[in-house]
């Protein structure tokens, strides 16, 4: 995969958005919105920086007229996309030793 660097360097050039893409009214987050922040949150998880994920989160809170995470609520979203992509991982690879 891409260095840490190279994917915090991809993520200053995108920004959270709901443009052209078919989302649940009720829904705050795409689906490339939710792309955006697992990737993040692993970038978070490898270097230590939680900056990028946490400006993420706070821009796509003022974009869709949601209240600003605190740390606790960016630290809690960082554990539990790591923990969803773990068990993607897991049922991938038992998936494909079981097809």
């Amino acid at each position: 995969g891409k260095s840490a660097t190279a994917q915090i360097a991809w993520y200053n050039i995108k920004e959270p958005t709901n443009q052209g893409n078919k989302m649940n009214p009720n829904d705050k987050y795409s689906l490339q919105d939710w792309a955006q922040l697992f990737l993040l949150a692993t970038v978070a998880a490898e270097t230590g920086n939680n900056t990028p994920i946490e400006n993420w989160v706070s821009q796509h809170s003022d974009d869709n007229g949601l209240p600003q995470p605190s740390g606790n609520d960016v630290k809690y979203l960082i554990e539990e996309a790591l923990m969803f992509l773990e068990k993607f991982s897991e049922n991938h690879i038992d998936n494909m030793y079981n097809r």
